[in-house]
């Protein structure tokens, strides 16, 4: 698996709920700093300044990961993680 963003650790986590299932994803990088964490949601968007096309990545896979929830009904957002880095949270209605 490739870890790009974790120093050794992702822990992935599930609730289910009567109305809501959600998913955790947590792991011990650096984490996305709070100004920033609305901003990696945006198309073409990297945090990263050394990252470019040639180096991988066109900004796009959280965008289409937050409108894929939004297709849902859903939510993604992001938090710190009990173990040190990102949280993602991502949360959609349960019928």
């Amino acid at each position: 698996m490739l870890q790009k963003y974790t120093k050794s650790t992702i822990n992935i986590s599930l609730k289910h709920e009567k109305k809501q299932t959600t998913i955790y994803i947590d792991d011990d990088g650096p984490g996305i700093p709070y100004e920033h964490q609305r901003d990696i949601f945006l198309p073409f968007k990297r945090l990263d300044d050394s990252r470019t096309r040639e180096t991988g990545g066109y900004g796009l896979g959280l965008a289409i990961v937050k409108q894929i929830a939004t297709w849902h009904r859903g939510d993604v957002k992001i938090d710190t993680s009990p173990i040190g880095g990102a949280r993602f949270i991502l949360s959609w209605p349960t019928s």
